[in-house]
């Protein structure tokens, strides 16, 4: 079944404190960023949306996937936590397998699965690694892969490449560009980069703090996007904008 995220009113209380307030928004076939500083409520606007905030918070308003209650479908959701936390007893093999919810397919049905999605990541001959003998890259393309052999109708990125310096950090963005966007679903990604946010997002919601949408910034250069793209004034503009909305 497919059909967009529709988020409407969305409020989250811990005790006396105010998270998020009243937060609307949509996402289709896109890739949409939330964007703001640290502290602002974007990482709980995802756990709202995957159902974790937690015991004794208090949530409000309404979370529709394909006009249903996010949460009548299992695996419906899938996210990547910001510097994603692998097991360290377990190999990448392991992690997949034992990671996604694909247990009641057959024995044959489920290692195709998993050795064709390893391999479509470039993780092929690292399956029984385990995550001390991986790079912060690998790491990243292993939650993913996790995430999407659930087949989710929607994938949540926390923060993609935060624990990524330099290189690392644009190869991750080019991999997320060719190889996660391709799958076809909405994604939600949250950032406090600007370059981050413009190079992998179709619309940026700039939230506040209480996280509410302060703006919204459609990003209208073509993908996939390289760096080519960071060159000419419009990108400048919009990340003169970006960087301006923290102020």
């Amino acid at each position: 079944m497919g059909g967009g995220l529709v988020v409407e009113n969305l409020a989250v209380r811990y005790g006396q404190a105010l998270a998020v307030d009243s937060l609307s928004f949509t996402v289709n076939d896109e890739t949409v960023v939330l964007f703001g500083p640290s502290g602002c409520g974007k990482t709980t606007v995802l756990k709202a949306i995957l159902g974790v905030t937690g015991s004794g918070v208090e949530t409000q308003g309404s979370i529709l996937l394909g006009g249903q209650p996010i949460g009548c479908e299992a695996g419906a959701v899938g996210m990547v936590f910001q510097g994603p936390v692998l097991p360290a007893w377990l190999t990448v093999y392991d992690l997949c397998r034992i990671g996604c919810n694909i247990g009641s397919l057959p024995s044959a049905e489920r290692h195709r699965r998993i050795v064709h999605t390893l391999d479509r990541f470039g993780l092929s001959g690292l399956e029984r690694r385990y995550p001390y003998q991986l790079s912060g890259g690998q790491k990243q393309r292993v939650a993913l892969a996790v995430a999407l052999l659930n087949e989710p109708r929607i994938l949540l990125l926390d923060e993609p490449t935060t624990f990524l310096d330099g290189m690392a950090r644009i190869d991750a963005w080019d991999f997320i560009e060719r190889n996660v966007r391709s799958v076809g679903i909405p994604i939600i990604a949250v950032s406090h980069d600007p370059a981050e946010a413009l190079r992998l997002a179709d619309r940026i919601l700039v939230l506040s703090s209480p996280a509410a949408v302060r703006s919204e910034i459609r990003v209208p250069f073509p993908h996939p996007r390289t760096e080519e793209f960071a060159r000419g004034g419009a990108y400048w503009d919009l990340y003169e904008r970006l960087t301006s909305s923290f102020s």
